[in-house]
């Protein structure tokens, strides 16, 4: 995360992925380095976590499933909520982790079911709410339900399945602006258009995080239920697509 007013940067990892040498770098720059370095990817999520402060509360996101991450990103974000990651299994050290934290936390979102989130974590939190859905997609539309009084929806970002890599990325723009990311199919999927189209009259922009290759014309047609074409030059939604800054 780079902070542009001071020229400092927190790198989030141990120096087995981000190594000294891309530190030194930085710091070659003039630019400050933080280094957050848990003994695993779950005690560094801990350690974000209590920089961050939780008492606008956390989010609870199974480790494996970074479409969930995705969406629920930026929203987390543009309201200071931190994301912990959650192991399939929960062993000792990690229910003393967070033990230790549920008394700084106002609230607990945990995202998905049992099978993603352990029912054992409700139980350490006073007040914990649990985001459902029968899969990624139906999820990531849940997560935005749930928020809608704090998500912007002038700009949406959409990210693909297949790509979640620009999807993360493109959770700090997103962030920044309160803005949803919302996650599409390559084929149609009524509940993402049905969506979006009720969406319609509050979006000025979509923003598609992706080349062609990643999300084509044919597939925003489908959603939308109109061309690219009729969607940029349309005045009255005045919404454009991969629109050049």
């Amino acid at each position: 995360t780079r902070c542009l007013s001071d020229w400092s940067s927190d790198v989030c990892s141990s120096d087995l992925f981000i190594s000294s040498d891309i530190e030194r770098e930085f710091i070659d720059k003039g630019i400050q380095i933080t280094r957050i370095d848990g003994k695993d990817k779950y005690d560094t999520s801990f350690k974000i976590a209590e920089m961050v402060g939780m008492g606008n509360g956390i989010v609870m996101v199974n480790e494996k499933n970074y479409s969930d991450s995705i969406t629920m990103s930026s929203v987390a974000a543009s309201m200071g909520m931190p994301l912990i990651l959650v192991p399939k299994i929960i062993d000792d050290a990690y229910e003393k982790s967070i033990e230790n934290i549920s008394k700084y936390v106002s609230k607990a979102y945990l995202v998905g079911d049992s099978s993603l989130t352990s029912y054992d974590i409700m139980s350490k939190f006073n007040n914990v709410d649990r985001i459902l859905g029968k899969d990624e997609y139906e999820r990531s539309i849940n997560i935005l339900e749930k928020f809608q009084d704090d998500v912007n929806y002038d700009t949406v970002y959409l990210s693909s399945e297949n790509d979640l890599a620009d999807g993360l990325i493109g959770s700090v723009m997103a962030a920044l602006t309160s803005s949803p990311i919302i996650l599409i199919k390559d084929k149609y999927d009524s509940r993402i258009q049905d969506y979006l189209r009720n969406k319609m009259n509050l979006i000025r922009k979509i923003k598609v995080l992706g080349g062609q290759g990643v999300i084509s014309d044919s597939t925003l047609e489908s959603i939308l239920l109109v061309s690219k074409n009729q969607i940029i030059n349309n005045s009255i939604l005045n919404t454009s697509m991969n629109e050049q800054e």
